[in-house]
């Protein structure tokens, strides 16, 4: 019978404890693969971003990096500074509308461009007519390595849990018997 009320505290602990929400800032990787039109094959392409909340409005606090995969017409290129970093992205595999455009490399003066518009995606010389064009292209997380850290909420919850299970024992009384 004192069994009721630790079983109580440990549900009532239980129930409180829940995970962090999914508006957390982390570290993500998306990988972009599309249907190429002009070129063979697809194009496919990386994102890197920091302290990003998914879907949220990305911006130039987020970039980390971004590397187009070559195709038969363009060959590979990084972006590591953008000028210009706008969309937002999520957890869902899916169309979404993003631009990255910047120097690529750490030594050229060159400028690219990615862009995605829903399905449809293009690549090419910051201030000139696309190399690569596609559609069907979907951006995909790859690397969900958001800070495992709970929020501060959860933390007292998580406390509050323990102190009524502490509560809770020091209330039952253990009888000792000797024979």
């Amino acid at each position: 019978m004192r069994m009721k009320p630790m079983a109580a505290a440990v549900i009532l602990a239980a129930a409180m404890m829940q995970p962090a929400s999914a508006q957390t800032a982390g570290d993500y990787t998306f990988k972009f693969v599309g249907d190429c039109w002009d070129c063979v094959g697809q194009g496919t392409a990386t994102l890197a971003v920091t302290n990003y909340v998914l879907g949220s409005e990305l911006n130039g606090s987020n970039f980390v990096s971004f590397t187009y995969d070559k195709s038969s017409l363009i060959d590979s290129y990084t972006i590591n500074s953008p000028q210009s970093f706008y969309g937002a992205l999520d957890d869902t595999p899916g169309s979404y509308s993003v631009f990255i455009g910047g120097l690529i490399g750490t030594t050229s003066n060159s400028m690219m461009y990615f862009q995605t518009t829903g399905s449809a995606w293009a690549t090419g010389p910051y201030t000139g007519a696309p190399l690569d064009i596609g559609n069907d292209g979907i951006w995909t997380l790859v690397d969900p390595s958001s800070s495992g850290v709970p929020e501060a909420a959860s933390w007292a919850m998580m406390l509050g849990g323990f102190g009524m299970i502490g509560a809770t024992m020091r209330r039952t009384q253990a009888k000792v018997s000797f024979g």
